[in-house]
């Protein structure tokens, strides 16, 4: 608290302590899925892992035919490959700017608040990858 307070963040911060596991009001894992609505972080989550590993694989087939074409290309073919590029690119981006709108709502819980299933540590390792 002394942080914040010296940071000057008294108020654009929020801080949840739990000591103990059981809280007099009932399991803290619960109480973190109903504050944090965790499920549906986790959902959204899945959903943009699902758009990551799609264009991975839409890339690497891509990959994998022009290595199959050979080497010689037109102009035409150079110009449709720098199109291709710059529309994964741009893919590449929004798929990232949708990361940082969700880990803007993510509350970094302990790992004994989260669901079992939790699956932000894979998708981090994909955005790493991008």
């Amino acid at each position: 608290m002394e942080f914040l307070l010296a940071s000057q963040l008294e108020g654009f911060v929020y801080v949840f302590e739990i000591f103990h596991t059981q809280m007099a009001i009932g399991n803290a894992k619960e109480l973190a899925e109903k504050v944090w609505n965790l499920n549906s972080l986790n959902e959204l989550y899945l959903k943009l892992i699902e758009k990551i590993s799609h264009l991975i694989s839409s890339h690497d087939r891509e990959v994998k035919l022009n290595k199959t074409m050979g080497k010689r290309e037109d102009k035409v073919e150079r110009a449709e490959k720098e199109k291709i590029k710059k529309e994964i690119k741009d893919e590449v981006r929004k798929l990232k700017e949708e990361y940082l709108g969700l880990i803007f709502i993510d509350p970094f819980l302990p790992k004994e608040l989260l669901p079992v299933n939790w699956v932000s540590g894979e998708l981090a390792n994909l955005i790493k990858k991008l």
